[in-house]
């Protein structure tokens, strides 16, 4: 997630390389309900990871370094010899879950969201097995199909991501999963997918 200013800045880049344009007011959106309204074609520009001086590949980086575990590959790569390659697939918009509003019922607690703008990127690693399975911030990290990955999406199964979520939801607060099935990130990224999916590009996701 951006802030306004900083994906108003996104979105007027890319909108002149679209495809589709789609106007969507908030008010024609339901909860929990991703719109399109920014389609890039595969032909998009792409830019390589690391690379300072490009805003999407500098970000793709930030988060490999410090959330992947890929600092010391990060260190190691340079734009003659970057990890991958990244480039802006779409832009959706929507209403996200945030929480839960307590009700006089406590087992009918009022569910809250806020309106979103997300963009959806492709990173394409030339070696996978950068991304170890444990972080500093996310442990058991694992690849999954395109069709898991649906699959959970549609159902808002978390199995269906990882059967080891279902362990730590029973170890620990299970709400924590939970909310990572209910928002617009993994919708972003099946929406990429699809798009993706009559192309020649085959593969996973973490």
């Amino acid at each position: 997630m951006l802030p306004l200013e900083f994906a108003r800045c996104y979105f007027d880049s890319i909108a002149a390389s679209a495809t589709d344009l789609v106007p969507v007011h908030l008010t024609e959106l339901r909860a929990d309900d991703l719109r399109t309204v920014v389609r890039l074609p595969e032909s998009a520009a792409r830019g390589v990871v690391p690379d300072p001086s490009s805003a999407l590949s500098f970000l793709a980086g930030d988060l490999l370094a410090r959330k992947l575990g890929c600092e010391g590959a990060m260190e190691a790569a340079s734009r003659e010899k970057p990890l991958g390659t990244c480039r802006f697939s779409m832009v959706g918009a929507g209403f996200s879950y945030v929480a839960d509003r307590p009700t006089e019922d406590p087992e009918s607690p009022e569910p809250l969201y806020e309106p979103l703008l997300m963009f959806g990127a492709i990173l394409e690693l030339h070696d996978p097995t950068v991304i170890p399975e444990q972080t500093a911030s996310y442990k058991d990290l694992c690849w999954t199909s395109p069709e898991d990955y649906a699959e959970g999406v549609r159902t808002k199964r978390i199995e269906s991501f990882n059967p080891k979520f279902l362990d730590h939801a029973d170890e620990a607060d299970s709400d924590s999963v939970t909310v990572c099935a209910r928002g617009l990130c993994l919708q972003t990224t099946h929406k990429v997918l699809t798009d993706l999916a009559s192309g020649p590009t085959t593969g996973g996701s973490i």
